[in-house]
């Protein structure tokens, strides 16, 4: 499994986790955390699995997708350097997500 890190709901300890150079502090504090507030990572392939599924993707493969995903950081780097120069192509969809995201 790639550079898998877990995620969570919590917007302190997805600050943590997105950073490049964890520090011995915040070691500490992701060790303290109680395992609740993380996103596990068949929890995460099932929601994407299931937002893929919402939006008519029917190719989505939760065992491809697992050794394939980012770092957030990495992931909206990738994104932005894909849609910065998208031109608008009147599905509502997918012009909501270049705008979610631009």
């Amino acid at each position: 499994m790639g550079n898998y890190r877990p995620d969570s709901h919590n917007e302190s300890l997805q600050a943590l986790l997105d950073r490049q150079n964890l520090q011995e502090i915040d070691y500490i504090l992701l060790l303290s955390a109680d395992i609740g507030q993380f996103i596990s990572l068949t929890a995460l392939v099932e929601q994407s699995f299931e937002l893929a599924k919402q939006n008519d993707i029917h190719n989505f493969d939760s065992e491809i997708a697992k050794p394939t995903l980012l770092p957030r950081g990495e992931l909206y780097l990738l994104i932005n350097h894909r849609v910065s120069d998208f031109k608008r192509i009147g599905i509502p969809e997918l012009d909501g997500w270049v705008d979610d995201f631009y």
